[in-house]
């Protein structure tokens, strides 16, 4: 399983999602995603390796997707 990270600049956020999330789509995301400032970052092969990474970002919102790491 692949994870990956989705940094929103415009509203200074940073999201941890599973590959298959309906947000992440494999880290495409969706058509509102691919705007200049917002950015996915990975595949990351473990949730630790993508938390680590989403926290070094150092955005004010990091969290896990509460769609597909509601845990």
């Amino acid at each position: 399983m692949n994870f990956y990270v989705y940094e929103d600049d415009s509203r200074h956020y940073v999201r941890i999602h599973k590959g298959s999330c309906r947000h992440c789509n494999e880290g495409k995301g969706t058509h509102a995603s691919r705007l200049p400032n917002k950015r996915w970052y990975g595949p990351y092969s473990t949730l630790a390796d993508a938390q680590s990474f989403a926290h070094s970002l150092k955005r004010k919102y990091t969290r896990n997707c509460m769609t597909c790491l509601d845990w």
